[in-house]
């Protein structure tokens, strides 16, 4: 029998073709079994290495850990709940009314979870927590609680948005811009 994985699998089919029905077929599909799964040491070390890698530039470059603190964002997601924000979800388009982002605020060097609510171009105003755009409230089912917070109608610039917490008695909201968003949240 050969060393090599490849002459494992043609030895094996060869035997099955000549004894059909033997019951040796299945010691030889065990052997293409484990042949897939590798038992050769350097192939092993070889994927573990590709999938370490590729996990680490996900994490790196594609993936940011985040951890929730505070309750701005609850019922959607609980203080201390740990969670991921893609990245490059922002490239090739823009962040759309309704996505949970992770966002950097310059003043503080602080990373929160909002929800993008306003738009650019959009003419932002609160009363009594309940959101208005361009004049008609927004119908927010995710907005766990109504009320606390008001705010005079702002216009929103070219590539600014306007972010706010689920929990409206509790959150904070702003103007950002693109460059403060890191990432679209995933989990």
């Amino acid at each position: 029998m050969s060393n090599n994985c490849a002459g494992r699998i043609t030895d094996g089919l060869a035997r099955s073709s000549d004894l059909s029905f033997s019951g040796l077929e299945n010691s030889n599909s065990h052997r293409t079994q484990r042949c897939i799964f590798c038992h050769i040491p350097r192939r092993a070390m070889v994927r573990a290495f590709c999938i370490a890698a590729a996990a680490c530039c996900l994490s790196r470059w594609a993936l940011l850990p985040i951890e929730v603190d505070g309750n701005s964002m609850e019922p959607t997601y609980d203080s201390g709940q740990a969670s991921l924000a893609n990245r490059l979800a922002y490239r090739f388009k823009s962040p759309k009314r309704g996505h949970v982002v992770s966002v950097k605020l310059p003043v503080d060097d602080q990373r929160l979870l909002k929800r993008v609510v306003g738009l650019p171009g959009d003419t932002v105003e609160m009363i009594d927590g309940v959101v208005s755009i361009n004049g008609r409230p927004l119908v927010e089912p995710y907005a766990a609680t109504q009320g606390g917070w008001s705010m005079p109608a702002i216009a929103l610039e070219e590539n600014e948005y306007w972010v706010i917490g689920d929990n409206r008695k509790a959150s904070e909201f702003c103007t950002i811009r693109l460059e403060d968003i890191q990432g679209q949240v995933v989990l």
